[in-house]
């Protein structure tokens, strides 16, 4: 099974959202994950146990002059159609846009927690979580629903934070 799990920026999410990598493997050893990031933050990645694969996209020529175009053209240089899940943790409709480009079929993310509503357009299936949860148990729980394991609040004892450095 090949997993995507979008997360594009926000250095301290990034940090939050790869806890799920152990517990995927935990569940799917076999699984191949890749990570798709701003290139600015996705160094922090490099050295992951868990990850198999990382893509760096440079948004920040989409920060000077934005335009439809420029996205457009970084979104050609992604591979179309090859994960067999994309869990989509960002919430806002260029990480959509990226998951639906990357994605064979199923594409998840948050419902009610999301930054931009119309990211879920783009998604097969919302969970809802609450404002009020941790972010590490939303972005496991995410991951949980979408690739159906279990995962509770007693799993958040056995995550380990492990240097990325």
């Amino acid at each position: 099974m090949k997993i995507a799990i979008v997360r594009l920026s926000s250095l301290g999410d990034i940090i939050k959202n790869a806890s799920v990598l152990q517990m995927i493997k935990k569940h799917y050893p076999q699984a191949e994950i890749t990570w798709v990031a701003d290139s600015i933050f996705a160094d922090i990645l490099d050295n992951t146990d868990y990850l198999d694969n990382i893509i760096k996209i440079d948004l920040k020529r989409l920060k000077r002059n934005f335009s439809f175009k420029k996205f457009n053209e970084i979104i050609k240089l992604l591979p179309k159609k090859e994960f067999d899940i994309v869990i989509d943790s960002h919430g806002m409709l260029k990480a959509a846009l990226i998951s639906k480009r990357i994605a064979k079929n199923k594409i998840c993310g948050f419902d009610s927690i999301i930054k931009e509503k119309l990211s879920k357009l783009f998604y097969t299936e919302c969970f809802k979580f609450e404002c009020s949860d941790n972010e590490i148990y939303r972005y496991n729980k995410l991951a949980a629903e979408c690739l159906k394991y279990e995962f509770n609040q007693e799993d958040m004892q056995i995550i380990h934070v492990e240097s990325l450095d």
